[in-house]
C-alpha cells in the first residue's frame, strides 16, 4: 500500500471510462481523440491504477523499482519452448548461465539472472535485448513460485 504523501497526487486520465496513465493514452491513442479524454485527479493510495492493462511500466518501476521482500527475486525470460532443443542461446551466453525451468504446462522457460530488484532485472533485461533477444520480459519468483509482475501488484507482494 502506497500512502498518498509519499507520491502525491497523480493526474490520471480515462477513456470510456477506463483509466490509464496519461503517457500510455498519449502514445498509444490517435491524437484527435485526446480531446475527449477526461482528466482526474485522485490520490495514489493504493497500487490498484496499477492493475489497468496496459500496464504502465514507468509508473511500476517508479513506486517498486527498488523494493525488496524476502523470498522474492526477478528473473528474465528470454525464451518458452515445447522443444527446448529448438532453442539457439547461444548469443547470449557471454551474459551469463542460463537456466531450464519446466513447469506444469510442460513448456521448457528460459531464464537469465536472479535479482533481488526490479531496476536490477531490467537492466540486465536491456543488456539481453541489446545482444538480440528483443522478446525478454522479467517474470518474479516469490518462496519458489513464479509469478508475472502484475500477479506481484494484486498479491501485496512488494514491500517500501
Amino acid at each position: 500500500m502506497i500512502a498518498a504523501d509519499e507520491i502525491g497526487e497523480m493526474q490520471k486520465m480515462s477513456l470510456n471510462e477506463v483509466f490509464y496513465s496519461d503517457s500510455f493514452l498519449l502514445k498509444n491513442v490517435r491524437p484527435k481523440l485526446i480531446d475527449t479524454v477526461m482528466f482526474h485527479h485522485m490520490n495514489l493510495d493504493s497500487a490498484d491504477i496499477l492493475l489497468q492493462d496496459p500496464i504502465d511500466y514507468a509508473l511500476l518501476m517508479k513506486i517498486y523499482g527498488d523494493s525488496k521482500s524476502p523470498g522474492l527475486y526477478f528473473r528474465v525470460q528470454i525464451a518458452a519452448y515445447n522443444f527446448p532443443e529448438h532453442y539457439n542461446s547461444t548469443p547470449l551466453h557471454e551474459l551469463g548461465p542460463i537456466d531450464k525451468i519446466i513447469l506444469d504446462d510442460h513448456v521448457t522457460r528460459f531464464t537469465m539472472g536472479k535479482f533481488e530488484t526490479l531496476r536490477e532485472a531490467e537492466a540486465y533485461k536491456q543488456k539481453i535485448i541489446a545482444a538480440g533477444q528483443t522478446d525478454a520480459f522479467i517474470t518474479a519468483e516469490k518462496d519458489g513460485k513464479r509469478y508475472y509482475l502484475k500477479d506481484l501488484i494484486k498479491l501485496h507482494f512488494f514491500q517500501k
